[in-house]
């Protein structure tokens, strides 16, 4: 079976093996997991205020207790992302620290969000 990846306007991101977040890598976020909780702002590759709390809403949504919805990713929010990614590929620590294996793992859900 061949698996068809979306790309935002034909950016491809290797986030999923660099585990380096890169511009192609956020815009997908933003394209095709953010925009059902909320996001409206431009698929810019930015994560601003409106990006973390569309995901902070997904996060929520889900039962992963990212806190208050205020944009803003601290802690909770972040803790609460590797949590989620722990229920797919993650493997590391729940420690709040958005390093290579988060990246990998967050970027290895958004790929298969987009199938």
């Amino acid at each position: 079976m061949t698996t068809t990846v979306k790309m935002w306007n034909g950016c491809r991101s290797y986030t999923w093996s660099t585990g380096t977040p890169d511009k192609c890598f956020y815009q997908d976020l933003q394209a095709f997991v953010l925009r059902p909780y909320g996001y409206t702002g431009a698929i810019d590759g930015v994560m601003g205020n409106g990006s973390w709390k569309a995901l902070q809403r997904m996060l929520n949504a889900g039962g992963w207790n990212a806190g208050t919805v205020d944009g803003v990713p601290g802690y909770q929010t972040k803790t609460a992302l590797q949590r989620m990614l722990r229920a797919h590929s993650y493997k590391g620590a729940i420690d709040g620290v958005l390093g290579a294996g988060t990246y990998k793992a967050w970027a290895n859900y958004v790929l298969g969000a987009q199938n």
